[in-house]
């Protein structure tokens, strides 16, 4: 069975080039180009995928630095592991790196540690904020659409035997807002 080494250029932009990644990329004497002109913001890469749905066993994606490989480093690392799973390699002409060697698979383990503790990172900045925010006295969550004083006039109209309906579009908002919020009213 041929072992095949897939190519892959991306560039965010129309205006940019893929000439420097597509001749590095001939250079190492690729079967096959997959190329992109798409932001890595985008939610979907296409030719991306096509490519990632090309690799069997033993094959390589080659790029020509592992950033065009994925939108994030996340994103990478997903990418990195599908590629594992697959049991096919990354090989990035630039940077020297291929997982098919030793090296490059500690570099690949190193990624996903990096990975995993930005996450943790993240994850702990967000509580630690939102612990400031709940400290200074702010609310968290969507801003209230009725105000105390509002609920206690909607109370009374209903009270006094309007419908919720026609009280919920003087006040600009759906019938279930009031509903909602006389409920957490009385479970207070």
């Amino acid at each position: 069975m041929h072992v095949r080494r897939i190519g892959y250029a991306r560039v965010s932009t129309d205006d940019q080039s893929l000439a420097m990644q597509i001749d590095a990329l001939n250079a190492a004497k690729v079967d096959i180009i997959f190329e992109e002109k798409l932001s890595g913001k985008s939610k979907r890469l296409p030719e991306l995928e096509a490519a990632l749905a090309e690799l069997r066993p033993g094959d390589s994606i080659f790029v020509f630095k592992l950033d065009r490989l994925g939108r994030s480093f996340h994103h990478l690392v997903d990418i990195a592991k599908h590629i594992k799973d697959k049991k096919a390699h990354i090989v990035s002409i630039t940077e020297g790196i291929s997982t098919a060697t030793p090296m490059g698979e500690v570099v690949y383990r190193m990624i996903s540690i990096f990975a995993d503790l930005d996450h943790a990172n993240i994850v702990e900045r967000t509580v630690a904020g939102l612990r400031a925010t709940k400290a200074r006295g702010q609310v968290l969550g969507r801003r209230r659409k009725l105000s105390p004083r509002q609920l206690s006039e909607i109370d009374n109209l209903i009270r006094g035997g309007q419908l919720v309906k026609t009280v919920a579009h003087k006040y600009g908002v759906d019938p279930s807002t009031i509903f909602r919020a006389r409920r957490n009213k009385t479970a207070a």
